[in-house]
């Protein structure tokens, strides 16, 4: 499969636990094969725009989300969806309160070489 349904796959693999809920609950809500969606999340089967729409909404997504390519030339992007997967639900006032930690810890770094 082309490496486009590779990553809605993955897209919807890490939003999917996001929210904390299992491939099996996802299928169920959607209502999916179990199979299935394995072999979507994997980027193996070809995904309909009608299952792209069932799934953003049952994972409370835009579906243009499952299409972001995200072009980071610094950090692994594991460690990127790592940070995401924290702050996913947090509050804007939560975001912003990690941001002005981390922000500190870089300059407290910085300063200290």
């Amino acid at each position: 499969m082309s490496s486009l349904f590779q990553h809605v796959g993955k897209k919807i693999r890490f939003y999917r636990k996001a929210k904390n809920l299992t491939q099996e609950q996802l299928a169920e809500f959607i209502p999916m094969d179990q199979a299935h969606l394995v072999r979507i999340e994997r980027g193996t089967v070809n995904i309909t725009l009608e299952t792209i729409e069932k799934v953003s909404s049952a994972l409370e997504i835009d579906p243009k989300q499952l299409f972001e390519m995200e072009n980071s030339k610094y950090g692994n992007r594991e460690d990127i969806e790592k940070i995401q997967l924290l702050l996913f639900d947090k509050s804007h006032e939560d975001i912003e309160s990690v941001y002005n930690i981390l922000k500190e810890i870089f300059l407290i770094k910085r300063n200290s070489n």
